[in-house]
C-alpha cells in the first residue's frame, strides 16, 4: 500500500502556493488529510455586493504590504508597465480545489492558541506540513509584526506536538539565511551564516528554534520557486512571461547580471511527499519506535533545496523573450536585485540516494492544470543529472482525468531536480496555452 495513503497529513497555510500544489497530490491518496488555513473563509464566504477586492484584502494581516493589483517587473516600475495580478482570483482559483475535495478543510489563525491545539490534539497527525509563513516581501517592509505572527503560530504548533514526539514537522524556510555572503563560492547546510536581509535573519532563528524544540523537524531551504499554481506573489519568471504576454516586449533593469537558483514546484513537492512516505524502522510500520528516536525516512535536520543550475537575469529574461518572440530592453541605469550564493544540493542528494527506496506516490497531474504534468516514477533514485533521452515526458491528459500517472519517468535515475531548461520550457508552454490569472 502506496505510504501516503496510511499517513495522517496536516498542511498549514494551505491555501498558499506551496501548500496548495502539495495538497493536490496529498489528496488523490490520502483520506485523512487535514487542510488549515485563515484565508479558507474568502472562498466562502465572499459577499457579492462587496467589492471583492476589499473583502479579499480585509482577510490578510494589517501589516502585510497592501494588496496590489499591480505586481512590478522592477524594483519601482511605472504603473503603466506593471502586470495585473488579482489577488480574487487567487483565492477563488485556489478554493476550487479544495471545496472538491473530501479533504477535511478548516478555517483556523494559527496566532489561536487554542484552537490550533485542539485541531491539532484531534487530528493526531503523522506529519505536518507548515507551509503557513509570511513572505520575504512581508518580511522586507514589515519585519516586526511578521516575525510576531510567525512566531506566535510557530510557537502554538510546537506546543501542541510536545505531546506526539512521533510527528514529523516539515518547516519550509528559505535561500534568504544566506543572504549577505558573497556570491563568488558555493555553500552548504554546514556554512556559517549571517543573514542580512530581514527574511534571513527571521528564517534563521526559526530554524534553530524549532530544532531545539523538536527534533523531529526537516527544514528545507527553498530557492526561488516557480512553476504551476497560484502564486500571490509573483517571481521573475512569472513576471517576464506576463509581460512578454501583455506588452509584448520584455524590460529588465540593470545589465541582468544578478543570478538566481530556481527549483521547479514538482521537484519540491516531489521532495517533501518523500521525505515522510515510509517508516524509520521496518519499513511497514512493524517495529515501533522507542522514545527518543525520530520517525520519518530522511533524517531530520536542514536541507537546502535548489535546483543544479545557476542563471543570470539576463539570460533567463533571453529564454523566456525567445520563447514568446519579443525583444529584451536592458535600462542598465537601473539597480538590479540581490545575487544570493549558490547553493549546494548534495546533501539531500545523498540523502536520497542513501534511502535507494521504491515509493508508490502515484498522481495525474493534469488534475492541477490539462496537459501539465510529469509522468510520475514508482522508483526515485537520486543520482546524477538525466541525459537527454531519458527526459520528462508530457502525458496528453483530459483535465479531471485519472489515469493514475507516474510521478517520474522509471527510466529518469536522476532526478531530483529537472534541468532548468526543460522545466522552464513546460512552464512557458503551459502559460502560452492559458493561465488562471488570465
Amino acid at each position: 500500500m502506496d505510504q501516503i495513503s496510511t499517513k495522517r497529513i496536516l498542511i498549514t497555510g494551505g491555501m498558499g502556493y506551496i501548500g496548495s500544489e502539495i495538497f493536490k497530490i496529498i489528496k488523490e491518496y490520502s483520506q485523512e488529510c487535514l487542510v488549515i488555513d485563515k484565508l479558507v473563509d474568502a472562498s466562502s464566504t465572499l459577499n457579492h455586493e462587496m467589492p471583492v477586492e476589499k473583502q479579499v484584502s480585509g482577510l490578510f494581516s494589517k501589516f502585510q504590504p497592501k494588496i496590489r493589483n499591480n505586481f512590478q517587473a522592477g524594483p519601482q516600475g511605472k504603473p503603466e508597465n506593471s502586470i495585473k495580478f488579482s489577488t480574487v482570483k487567487f483565492v477563488e482559483n485556489t478554493s476550487k480545489a479544495f471545496h472538491n475535495s473530501k479533504s477535511n478543510v478548516q478555517s483556523l489563525d494559527l496566532k489561536d492558541a487554542a484552537k490550533t491545539s485542539r485541531i491539532i490534539s484531534d487530528f493526531k497527525p503523522d506529519v505536518i506540513i507548515h507551509c503557513a509563513t509570511h513572505s520575504a516581501l512581508a518580511y522586507k517592509d514589515h519585519l516586526l509584526n511578521s516575525f510576531q505572527e510567525d512566531f506566535s503560530a510557530t510557537v502554538n504548533i510546537l506546543n501542541a506536538l510536545e505531546s506526539m514526539p512521533d510527528c514529523r514537522l516539515i518547516y519550509l524556510s528559505s535561500s534568504y539565511v544566506y543572504s549577505g555572503l558573497t556570491a563568488d563560492q558555493n555553500y552548504d547546510e554546514f556554512s556559517p551564516l549571517a543573514p542580512q536581509h530581514n527574511f534571513g535573519i527571521a528564517k534563521s532563528f526559526f530554524e534553530q528554534f524549532i530544532l531545539k524544540i523538536n527534533p523531529n523537524t526537516v527544514i528545507f531551504r527553498l530557492c526561488s520557486v516557480f512553476g504551476s499554481g497560484q502564486a500571490l506573489h509573483p517571481n521573475v519568471i512569472l513576471t517576464f512571461a506576463k509581460e512578454c504576454l501583455k506588452n509584448h516586449s520584455l524590460t529588465v533593469w540593470g545589465r541582468g547580471e544578478r543570478k538566481l537558483q530556481y527549483i521547479y514546484i514538482k521537484d519540491v513537492v516531489n521532495i517533501i511527499l518523500r521525505s515522510f512516505s515510509a517508516h524509520a524502522k521496518g519499513g511497514d510500520g512493524s517495529v515501533p519506535l522507542a522514545k527518543g528516536e525520530v520517525g520519518g525516512d530522511l533524517a531530520a535536520g536542514i536541507y537546502n533545496l535548489g535546483g543544479d543550475d545557476y542563471i543570470s537575469v539576463r539570460d533567463t529574461a533571453k529564454d523566456i523573450a525567445n520563447f514568446f518572440s519579443v525583444k529584451v530592453n536592458f535600462l542598465e541605469n537601473k539597480p538590479e536585485g540581490e545575487t544570493l550564493p549558490f547553493l549546494s544540493n548534495q546533501k539531500i542528494k545523498n540523502s536520497l540516494k542513501t534511502l535507494n527506496y521504491e515509493t508508490h506516490i502515484l498522481n495525474d497531474f493534469s488534475v492541477i492544470s490539462p496537459k501539465f504534468g510529469l509522468e510520475i516514477s514508482k522508483n526515485f533514485q537520486a543520482e546524477p543529472l538525466a541525459k537527454p533521452e531519458n527526459s520528462i515526458k508530457f502525458p496528453s491528459a483530459k483535465f479531471g482525468g485519472n489515469p493514475a500517472k507516474e510521478f517520474r519517468n522509471s527510466e529518469l535515475k536522476n532526478d531530483l531536480f529537472t534541468p532548468f531548461s526543460i522545466a522552464l520550457d513546460e512552464y512557458l508552454k503551459s502559460l502560452n496555452k492559458g493561465y488562471p490569472w488570465q
